[in-house]
């Protein structure tokens, strides 16, 4: 389990990027998406920001010192299951 002040210190955008990864990939794999229901409001606006990447770019890759890795189609899932047909214009 992660401490809440893992989670809100100043270095902490990768461990918080990556919990909402997590929690988009349950979202999925559960079909729920009542999961953000039960997590902090950051955590559904990262994972709404994915779905929002995808519907710009039409894909969603992940780019680390490991490589690329492809979650077009989990975040594809995700955004139909949340319901997200468009990203927010500025």
């Amino acid at each position: 389990m992660l401490r809440k002040e893992f989670l809100e210190g100043e270095d902490a955008e990768f461990l918080r990027y990556y919990l909402a990864l997590a929690v988009a990939s349950r979202i999925v794999q559960y079909q729920d998406p009542g999961l953000l229901d039960k997590m902090p409001p950051w955590v559904g606006d990262m994972v709404r920001e994915m779905c929002d990447v995808y519907l710009d770019q039409g894909n969603y890759i992940i780019v680390s010192n490991l490589g690329e890795t492809d979650r077009t189609e989990m975040v594809a899932e995700l955004t139909r299951i949340l319901g997200i047909t468009a990203a927010p214009q500025p």
